[in-house]
């Protein structure tokens, strides 16, 4: 089978949030101004601090400056985005994911786990997701089931050997021959403008769960590369195929009523007003071009979105998740609105309509960020300060265990420094090394995700 290299248009039919793994912090990452919220380029303001001599030792102090700079007439040189929402005081707040040079980003690893999900649950249905399944599988499902009540590592290997593996021509035991591999997915990069700040709470529940996340805004729209498809794996390792474009496409419909259904009957169980909404959303799918694929991906989605809902049976789901009901999780995370903090909207929820490599390349010119603005002169006779101006230096000597949500930055500014990229590259390793040297998931973790810091473990 030939290679299926497909361009999308990707378009978020709701906020998305792909999760960076840091907060923000009030003032300093983040300020609340005449009923918006703006994303600093903390990179950006500290280095103006520090070349004008006010770089502060204390939050305090920082914070205070930090505003003073704000109300200069260029502070939109300090801004990522803004959002027309103000984050209440002593909310947490969940930054996006972004890009080295600022864009919020869908990794290509959100999107690829969603269409497995999609893969998963057609190729588990005789004949699509949700349909009946073989009593092969079905007595698998329910043995997967006991075996993670019982938090087995093992659990589901017997049905990805049945639907991943099975066709593989050697090691049918290893996840290097899983049928996913022959499938590989770009990530998908967005205008600085697509972020917006949006206030959740988890439903069904008395406790205070209110979390402001910074999210990628309905409506957004990036190009999306996906190939589904690997000429020398499927010779050479697989006697199966990925399913065609057509059939995911049909699939996605499918497995969307299932999800779109689920959570009209949840929400109207514990009274959320959000039926208007769900269907105003199931209508938007019946009425898109069939080619059109959605999926549901990323932070507030829930477990309903994961393979394990697939379980045919509400015992087997208990099993699975203890504090689960028959109809799955008791919580289910929304986005509120009002001074009530009622829920308006759900997150997640994307679609990928194909479009020519020339419109993807369009979309992807579009979406580039503005040249910096020249860096204004320092004062005259600026007051020394304390703190190191290498904001590399000053983060990497900073690193604690706590930290790992700030690697992948990290990595960036090391990559960006032309002249001192392989000092760089190897500083970071070894300052992994000492952060997190008896932690083995996690040095593994590091060695797969940041592939450029693999000629300096040794040295490390």
């Amino acid at each position: 089978m030939c290679d299926r290299l497909q361009h999308f248009r990707l378009t978020c039919l709701t906020p998305v949030h792909i999760g960076s793994g840091i907060e923000y912090v009030s003032g300093i990452d983040f300020i609340v101004r005449n009923g918006k919220t703006f994303i600093l380029n903390s990179e950006r303001v500290l280095q103006r601090l520090s070349d004008i001599g006010q770089l502060a030792r204390d939050l305090d102090t920082l914070r205070s400056k930090i505003r003073d700079l704000f109300q200069g007439k260029k502070a939109e040189e300090y801004v990522w985005t803004h959002a027309a929402a103000t984050v209440p005081e002593g909310v947490k707040t969940r930054a996006l994911l972004r890009s080295a040079l600022g864009n919020p980003l869908i990794p290509g690893s959100s999107l690829k786990g969603a269409l497995r999900t999609l893969i998963f649950a057609g190729r588990a249905g005789n004949g699509g997701p949700h349909q009946p399944m073989s009593p092969e599988l079905e007595r698998k499902f329910k043995a997967a089931a006991r075996q993670a009540h019982t938090r087995s590592k093992n659990a589901a290997l017997d049905l990805e050997q049945a639907l991943f593996r099975q066709q593989a021509r050697l090691h049918r035991n290893d996840a290097k021959a899983d049928l996913m591999r022959a499938c590989s997915v770009a990530d998908v990069v967005f205008a600085m403008d697509c972020a917006t700040i949006v206030l959740t709470k988890a439903t069904g529940t008395q406790t205070n769960t209110l979390t402001a996340v910074e999210a990628l805004a309905a409506g957004s729209a990036a190009a999306a590369t996906i190939r589904l498809g690997d000429r020398y794996l499927e010779s050479e390792l697989f006697t199966d195929n990925l399913p065609s474009w057509e059939r995911i496409s049909q699939w996605s419909r499918e497995h969307s009523r299932f999800l779109l259904r689920g959570d009209l009957q949840y929400f109207q169980d514990i009274g959320a007003n959000l039926t208007a909404r769900l269907e105003r959303l199931e209508q938007q799918i019946k009425q898109a071009t069939p080619q059109t694929i959605f999926l549901r991906l990323g932070w507030g989605t829930g477990w309903r979105s994961m393979t394990g809902d697939l379980l045919p049976h509400g015992q087997e789901r208990q099993r699975l998740l203890p504090k689960s009901s028959a109809r799955g999780p008791k919580t289910r995370k929304v986005i509120v609105a009002g001074s009530n903090h009622e829920p308006s909207d759900i997150l997640g929820w994307v679609s990928l309509q194909p479009i020519s490599a020339e419109t993807a390349g369009e979309l992807n010119r579009a979406v580039q960020p503005a040249a910096p603005a020249p860096p204004e002169a320092p004062a005259s006779n600026p007051i020394a300060v304390s703190f190191p101006e290498d904001l590399f230096i000053q983060g990497l000597s900073h690193l604690r265990p706590a930290d790992w949500g700030s690697l992948a930055h990290l990595y960036a500014q090391a990559q960006q420094d032309e002249k001192r990229r392989g000092t760089r590259l190897e500083g970071l390793a070894r300052r992994i090394s000492e952060v997190w040297g008896h932690d083995k998931k996690r040095l593994a973790e590091a060695r797969a995700k940041f592939p450029e810091l693999e000629p300096y473990w040794k040295k490390s």
